[in-house]
């Protein structure tokens, strides 16, 4: 259930009370709206707010003994308090008459006066509010995005560290390889080179011992 900002509202006359709402049922802020409203200067115009412990209290005093008034929690907004208040005097223009709503009006005054009430007490209404609420989501989209993002740009510069510690890595293995082929093709050779000699020296062996080392016999 959504809590109702403007508590108490009401139009005055030369200190006389014209127009209420809600009639009878905030007797306390009616009375304490009563005294502040008594304390503004009839050709004055002011616009003020007077803050009390548990509401504030807020009047548009036009200068020709006319007073708009209300009662709102002490968290509303002043900007919305006084749209409220300015809403009102331009409606209730047409309904003044020296000082009184006129006969024909009276209706229309209070059902008006309960309309405005309603309308400045949803906060759907609040369009600023609304606006600020849509930016916030706004922002919030938009760093959950950056974030996204920066998370992918994280997770690519992980893929792209890998991929050269990997090509590193390729490196290193072919140039092992390659050494150790060579030492594996001069192994081969010294092999080769040692049979070749070992045979050399048992034939040069073998000839000796039959042609006697002169080679005198053969």
């Amino acid at each position: 259930m959504t809590t109702s900002i403007i508590r108490y509202a009401a139009v005055y006359s030369a200190g006389n009370l014209l127009i209420e709402y809600p009639i009878a049922e905030q007797p306390v802020l009616a009375k304490n709206m009563s005294a502040v409203v008594g304390t503004v200067p009839p050709k004055e115009y002011r616009r003020q707010t007077v803050e009390d412990t548990d509401a504030n209290y807020h009047y548009l005093s036009t200068g020709d003994n006319t007073i708009f008034a209300c009662v709102t929690t002490k968290s509303t907004p002043t900007r919305i308090t006084f749209a409220f208040i300015e809403s009102i005097e331009s409606s209730y223009k047409a309904y003044l008459s020296n000082g009184f709503i006129k006969e024909e009006c009276k209706k229309m005054a209070r059902t008006t006066l309960e309309q405005k009430v309603a309308f400045y007490n949803d906060p759907a209404n609040d369009k600023i509010s609304n606006i600020n609420e849509s930016l916030v989501r706004a922002q919030n989209t938009m760093t959950e995005n950056i974030e996204k993002t920066l998370e992918r740009g994280d997770k690519l510069d992980t893929m792209h560290a890998t991929s050269i510690a990997l090509a590193s890595q390729a490196g290193q293995f072919n140039k092992r390889s390659g050494e150790l082929k060579r030492q594996m093709m001069w192994r081969h050779i010294k092999m080769i080179l040692m049979v070749v000699g070992g045979a050399f020296v048992i034939i040069l062996i073998l000839l000796m011992i039959i042609c006697k080392p002169n080679f005198s016999a053969c």
